[in-house]
């Protein structure tokens, strides 16, 4: 995840590397360093890289083997760090209680975040990186229905992230306006910075890049800053070129430097737009 305010030159690159060797304190949180024109970059992806290693089962995506080898987890945290991310995200993407309950492991929803959280910090702290918490698309939204569930779900996730010290949350891979609001509204009710990003699937018929409640992906965004997000953004299903398209309709409504995109690694073209 990149939030952009202009080219990452090579220069740049080297900048952001040298903070995985650093052992200057980090001064300043993610909203300081953005007003002060820096970019922030953070490394990802956690969820394709430790499938790839065998870590994690197709169809659910949970990554129950934090429980047992945090170990592994932490491996992977320190690769992100030499890459020069200026972030460690705690790896919680699918270890909200919907996810563990279709595992038959919603007893143990407090350990695997708490564990992930942890694993998260204790990199952060060495390499002088920010920490932040992390909640993801639930699947189960249904607008006017569930709210109050998708609400609680948030909650329990951005609390522990809360008491174990992240410095802002991120919620990512929302594909309605109408969770990523709650998601936002749960995180400001902790007194986090948030940044919020959407997964964009596909065109609607008339050509619009919208969510998938119909709304079209910049004034989703805009919506969000004028409702207290930090920086919004987009996030997953599209490779570089796709998701700079998508890029390129948000900054139409919002500030470029509050605007973040994280592709995945993978070539889509605008045939194929996902992967």
């Amino acid at each position: 995840m990149a939030y952009v305010t202009r080219l990452i030159t090579p220069v740049r690159f080297m900048i952001n590397q040298s903070r995985a060797f650093s052992t200057a304190p980090a001064k300043l949180g993610l909203v300081e360093r953005l007003n002060a024109g820096e970019n922030i970059l953070c490394a990802e992806g956690y969820l394709l890289a430790l499938s790839r290693r065998g870590y994690i089962a197709h169809g659910v995506w949970v990554p129950e083997f934090i429980l047992e080898q945090p170990e592994v987890l932490k491996s992977v945290h320190y690769e992100m760090a030499h890459a020069g991310s200026d972030v460690m995200e705690a790896f919680q993407y699918y270890t909200h209680r919907e996810k563990m309950r279709q595992v038959g492991r919603e007893n143990d929803l407090e350990k695997i975040n708490r564990i992930a959280l942890q694993v998260a910090r204790e990199v952060a702290q060495e390499k002088n990186l920010l920490f932040a918490g992390g909640v993801s698309n639930t699947n189960i939204f249904r607008k006017g229905e569930n709210e109050d569930q998708i609400r609680a779900m948030f909650d329990e996730q951005v609390r522990w992230s809360k008491e174990e010290g992240v410095d802002y949350m991120i919620a990512e891979t929302i594909s309605f306006v109408g969770e990523a609001k709650i998601a936002l509204d749960v995180i400001k009710s902790y007194n986090l910075p948030a940044v919020v990003t959407f997964t964009i699937h596909k065109r609607a018929p008339n050509g619009s890049i919208q969510t998938l409640d119909g709304v079209p992906v910049g004034i989703a965004c805009r919506e969000l800053l004028e409702n207290g997000a930090t920086v919004v953004g987009v996030n997953c299903t599209r490779g570089p070129e796709m998701t700079l398209e998508v890029v390129e309709e948000i900054i139409k409504f919002c500030p470029p430097e509050r605007v973040c995109a994280l592709p995945i690694a993978y070539r889509t073209t605008k045939e194929e737009p996902t992967f």
